[in-house]
């Protein structure tokens, strides 16, 4: 089973809801560093292959990744092979486009009890990972989840906080069984 989003709730989900950093890299992930240390956050989680990559690349290797090894949908790109041995866990889901399904619930729960546990874990998505950031704003604590929002040109920090859950749980209520 799966939750599909709505189709009035498309144009939402395109705004982004955190801070947005309109700098290209290494410049954009400078910042991202510095919004980090500055909040004190202690999980740092991205959302896409290219972030992923630029993130390792200019910083360190997230705690959690998520990646389809696609950029932009369409280019199909080969992140699992670069990245896989900088992860301890690694996790394979199927989610549909415009879909959070159950085994995707359960992949992130599982992803974030690893992660209080000292593992680092990269899941890799056959079909689409953006969705699936809503679930890390909800189950990672004192955290940081990035991701590209290719609609406003720019790489988007969610702190894993308060009202920025709450901001998340109301995403979240877009979608339907």
């Amino acid at each position: 089973m799966a939750f599909r989003l709505l189709s009035s709730a498309v144009k939402l989900l395109r705004e982004p809801i955190g801070i947005c950093i309109f700098d290209d890299v290494p410049k954009s992930i400078k910042k991202l560093r510095v919004v980090f240390q500055s909040l004190d956050l202690e999980v740092l989680a991205t959302v896409g292959d290219v972030v992923t990559l630029n993130v390792i690349k200019y910083w360190r290797v997230p705690d959690i990744a998520i990646i389809d090894n696609r950029t932009l949908r369409e280019k199909k790109i080969d992140t699992l092979s670069t990245v896989s041995v900088l992860f301890k866990d690694i996790i394979r889901l199927h989610n549909e486009p415009s879909t959070i399904s159950d085994r995707s619930f359960d992949s992130i729960e599982t992803a974030t009890r690893l992660v209080k546990k000292g593992r680092n874990v990269l899941v890799v998505v056959d079909g689409e990972e953006d969705v699936l950031a809503i679930l890390l704003i909800l189950n990672v604590d004192r955290g940081l989840v990035v991701y590209g929002n290719y609609f406003r040109n720019c790489l988007t920090a969610i702190p894993t906080v308060g009202l920025y859950k709450l901001a998340a749980l109301k995403l979240l209520a877009q979608f339907r069984r």
